[in-house]
């Protein structure tokens, strides 16, 4: 979080309203309280960036369960279970 600290600080310079939080996109109860928090703190998100992104560096025959399952956690689960709150949000909200 060290370059998301610098970006906070240096809009928040710019006399910019910026607000950050950690959530770990691989855990839904992280997913769903930090888009509470999120959305406590900056009124309502209307935009969705998603940055996390995990790789495997491995030879197709050395891949394991666990690090597939970490990089569908990352990738896909986790940025499609963020929409789906984030949306029932906006739906709610008319």
């Amino acid at each position: 979080m060290g370059s998301l600290s610098a970006f906070v600080d240096e809009n928040g310079k710019m006399r910019r309203r910026v607000f950050s939080t950690g959530l770990d996109i691989r855990d839904h109860g992280s997913i769903q309280n930090g888009i509470a928090v999120i959305e406590t703190n900056i009124i309502h998100i209307g935009t969705l960036m998603n940055d996390s992104a995990c790789n495997i560096w491995k030879p197709v025959l050395d891949a394991s369960w666990e690090g597939w399952s970490v990089l569908l956690d990352t990738d896909l689960y986790g940025p499609s279970f963020a929409v789906q709150v984030i949306v029932g949000g906006m739906i709610q909200r008319g």
